[in-house]
């Protein structure tokens, strides 16, 4: 099952605005694993992490960091709920995501229905402590997904390619012996990659893979077998710590095959024997060689002038008529061409 799914948001539907703090409710956030269809209801904006503010001029206002020792709470799961009261009866609220962290807002209450107590977190809402949350942040599973949050200051929340040549991927970093057995027409497949021309070659915005940094050159890279420093659950083979609520490995290198035309997002890439993995929320690694990357747009609102009265509408294309209701003929009547 793909887990990482792409969501798409049409540049021409959304508008951008800036609000004081004082008017700004929790900022609600699309999951980029989050499969169609999976959708829970919620009778309140959503419980987040994060809270930013970005101007017309594209610049995000990021919230102070956390108080250094503070406690806070630490999901285990993918999603973990947040509920309006101490009690899982209670309507949901909210999601809190692998890799974030959330400030508490008084202590721990022991209630049924929670096998360690119910959690009061800022701004609202509690949170189960069992399997899937914790407050101890030098937890494996909570080192390991530090840093997979979404970039919330930054263009993109995550790095997103779509699925180009499906393939397996990962749940742990392979070696070049066991690419050898996993993928076995690998050696001939990255020829053609490197020499294939535009979208599909290798020479196709490599910067995206490494947040618009200069780029490793993927030939000399995998030629030379290139890596880059790896964090401790990556290294020397290492499995990365089990996500709660996922089932046990039934195979410990593959964890799926890529579906086609199938989109994923990454928190980070980084260089293993000279092939470049994706890190994904769950911690699997997608090679990004089998990926088209997604560059995104620069377009971030539309000022609207201080004269404009409300409501209005964009032309999008030539061609468009301005219509006017006849009181008389009680029908609408061609007044003229829109301006575009």
């Amino acid at each position: 099952m793909i887990s990482a799914r792409v969501w798409w948001l049409a540049p021409w539907a959304v508008l951008a605005c800036s609000r004081t703090p004082s008017d700004q409710g929790p900022t609600p956030q699309i999951s980029a694993s989050a499969p169609a269809g999976s959708a829970v209801p919620v009778t309140a904006p959503p419980v987040v992490a994060h809270q930013v503010t970005v101007d017309l001029s594209g610049a995000t206002q990021l919230p102070p960091p956390p108080t250094p020792g503070s406690p806070r709470l630490f999901p285990r799961a993918l999603r973990v709920p947040v509920y309006d009261a101490p009690s899982k009866d209670s309507p949901l609220v909210g999601l809190l995501r692998l890799g974030s962290s959330v400030a508490l807002r008084g202590a721990t209450e022991r209630r049924g229905g929670c096998k360690d107590g119910w959690v009061p977190i800022v701004p609202r809402g509690y949170v189960c402590l069992d399997a899937q949350a914790t407050l101890d942040e030098q937890e494996p599973l909570v080192r390991a997904a530090t840093g997979t949050a979404p970039a919330v200051e930054r263009r993109l929340p995550y790095i997103y390619g779509t699925v180009r040549r499906p393939g397996p991927y990962y749940r742990k970093l392979p070696s070049r012996d066991e690419l050898t057995h996993a993928e076995r027409d690998l050696d001939a497949r990255m020829d053609k990659w490197f020499a294939a021309p535009g979208e599909i070659g290798a020479g196709f915005a490599q910067e995206v893979w490494v947040r618009g940094s200069a780029p490793v050159d993927p030939v000399n890279a995998w030629k030379t077998r290139q890596s880059d420093a790896l964090p401790a659950f990556l290294s020397a083979g290492a499995m990365p710590p089990r996500v709660a609520g996922r089932e046990p490995a039934t195979d410990p290198l593959i964890a799926a095959r890529m579906a086609p035309r199938t989109g994923f997002s990454f928190s980070r890439t980084l260089l293993h024997e000279g092939r470049r993995y994706g890190l994904t929320g769950e911690l699997e690694l997608i090679p990004t060689d089998r990926l088209r990357p997604i560059q995104g747009s620069e377009f971030h609102g539309v000022r609207l002038p201080e004269d404009i009265e409300l409501p209005f509408a964009f032309v999008r294309q030539p061609g468009a008529r301005l219509w006017r209701f006849d009181e008389s003929k009680k029908k609408l009547v061609q007044e003229r061409e829109a301006i575009y």
